[in-house]
């Protein structure tokens, strides 16, 4: 199963612990834009893997999109993964949504 990882393996890990807050990027519309552009699936149900070259386009779409969004938990949110997306894209990695 590819979403297993070794305890050994370094992953870096950004929480979305807070269901209110995790309610909040999803009604903002942050994993369907994602969705929408890759044809993938992120959602509370779903893993989905964004391949490395994925990256950096997630990343200026998230800036672009919700770089300055009123809501600061989803701003927040939004720049964390635009950085995760960037090192994902230069370390050639893929990028994991367990949610």
């Amino acid at each position: 199963m590819i979403w297993d990882v070794e305890e050994t393996t370094p992953v870096d890990v950004l929480p979305l612990d807070d269901e209110r807050v995790f309610l909040k990027i999803k009604n903002a519309g942050v994993f369907l834009k994602i969705n929408e552009m890759f044809g993938s699936i992120i959602d509370d149900y779903e893993q989905e893997v964004i391949s490395w070259n994925q990256c950096a386009e997630t990343a200026l779409m998230l800036e672009r999109e919700y770089g300055s969004i009123q809501d600061g938990d989803v701003c927040e949110f939004c720049r964390a993964l635009a950085g995760q997306c960037m090192l994902a894209a230069r370390r050639k990695l893929a990028l994991f949504f367990v949610l």
